[in-house]
């Protein structure tokens, strides 16, 4: 049988590397047309790999043989991510069903994440638009100001926070400085007394000596003693501000809009992240989120993976070693897989009614263990019997405040058929399922 491994086709591989046309080829080794195609297919295919990707890219595609030609639409640099993240995941056993499974998934990641980039580029396109806007808005409104905040340089041969309070209760009309904003009045009083404020005919306090007015906040400001008032509801306060509502209201527009300037860049910034994120998870990931969709409610997926940390906390605490979501040499994939020595143990976890009832499978997990159970979140008690946990034939365990027991009510549970030839396969599976969960996630 041509296999892309077997001796023939090591050969015929050879014979490529002499440049012998593929007819010569099908003759000298008594194959098809058809059969050296594929192989010379696959020699390609090594020699781009080995090119583009690495030796030992090359080298993991050659132990697959012909079955490798299912990755066939991933040997080209535009494709090249989806062998990138194929074959990390592959070994000479993988079976051509499964390199299909790992095509269908990648496929369906890529799938969320074109529909993921078309969103993020539909909004980043929104968002540049608008900051092109506020920009321009901000280099108008920042011209504005910096004619009014030239009438404040006075300020600068202050302390910044002297300046910074000069700003705030000095306003600049045409003819003096005045009071924008209230003082204390004990403030306000000794000012008064000290000719440092004088109120004209216009009801306008207008600061006559800036420099004594300096002094007495600095004095004030060192014994914490500077409060801030916005008056405008009074008369005086008023007066002042019909000179400066454009002034103020430059400022508060030159502040909002560098909030929102800030505002609309890290949103960008966050979506780029979620953008990169979703690009780097793992395919598995994608497909998780679709089979909860179609099958369970949110809240049950959330219950689901709970369970599962229970259960891996329960048989951890036990002694024993514990993986989620691992494949069997059937295909199955069981919840909760653990193992202790040569014992080995699996958990189904069933967060609803309806997903233990759908569940006609579970007699296949019977010769990868030696003992089998369902975890039930609908189970609360076993006090109250409830007829779906009491009919079953496995081992049943449910929540009892914050532990895991098992339903005492359970007749005759069925006892795994492990033989001893399978535990070190199912150990393997086991560390090979932790390893490629701590290399690419899952």
């Amino acid at each position: 049988m041509i296999t892309g491994k077997d001796s023939i086709s090591l050969e015929v591989l050879d014979s490529f590397q002499q440049k012998m046309k593929l007819q010569e080829v099908a003759d000298q080794f008594n194959l098809s047309l058809d059969q050296v195609k594929r192989l010379k297919r696959f020699f390609n295919h090594l020699v781009w790999i080995k090119e583009h990707v690495g030796e030992q890219s090359a080298n993991q595609f050659a132990e697959l043989g012909l079955k490798s030609l299912v990755l066939s639409r991933y040997v080209n640099k535009a494709a090249i991510n989806g062998l990138l993240e194929i074959l990390p995941l592959i070994s000479a056993d993988t079976k051509r069903d499964e390199l299909l499974e790992y095509v269908r998934l990648y496929e369906a990641k890529q799938e969320r994440v074109q529909s993921f980039r078309s969103a993020y580029e539909d909004y980043l396109a929104e968002s540049e638009k608008r900051l092109v806007e506020l920009n321009k808005q901000l280099r108008t409104l920042t011209r504005e100001r910096n004619k009014i905040m030239a009438q404040y340089k006075f300020r600068k041969k202050y302390s910044k926070e002297i300046s910074d309070l000069l700003l705030f209760y000095l306003a600049v009309l045409p003819d003096c400085y005045a009071l924008r904003h209230r003082l204390h009045d004990g403030f306000k009083t000794r000012l008064r007394k000290l000719g440092v404020i004088e109120m004209n005919d216009e009801y306008v306090w207008e600061v006559k000596k800036l420099d004594l007015f300096v002094e007495e906040m600095e004095r004030r400001l060192e014994k914490g003693y500077i409060y801030k008032y916005k008056g405008y509801e009074n008369e005086r306060y008023w007066a002042v501000y019909q000179h400066t509502q454009q002034e103020e209201f430059i400022e508060q527009e030159f502040k909002e809009t560098k909030q929102k300037i800030k505002e609309i860049k890290m949103k960008q910034k966050a979506n780029e992240n979620k953008w990169k994120q979703a690009l780097k998870q793992p395919f598995q990931t994608y497909e998780e989120a679709s089979l909860g969709s179609d099958q369970l409610s949110a809240q049950e997926i959330l219950t689901h993976r709970n369970m599962q940390n229970d259960t891996m906390k329960w048989l951890y605490s036990k002694g024993y070693v514990v993986c989620t979501e691992v494949t069997l040499p059937n295909g199955k994939r069981a919840d909760v897989v653990g193992y202790k020595e040569n014992h080995i143990v699996i958990v189904e976890v069933k967060a609803s009614r309806s997903d233990y009832r759908r569940d006609k499978k579970w007699r296949e997990y019977l010769p990868y263990c030696h003992e089998f159970y369902f975890y039930l979140g609908f189970v609360k008690s076993d006090y109250a019997v409830d007829s779906d946990a009491n009919n079953c034939e496995a081992n049943v365990l449910f929540q009892w405040i914050n532990e895991i027991k098992l339903f005492n009510e359970t007749p005759s549970p069925v006892i795994g058929e492990c033989l001893d030839e399978s535990v070190d396969e199912m150990k393997q599976i086991v560390a090979r399922a932790l390893s490629k969960r701590a290399l690419v996630g899952w």
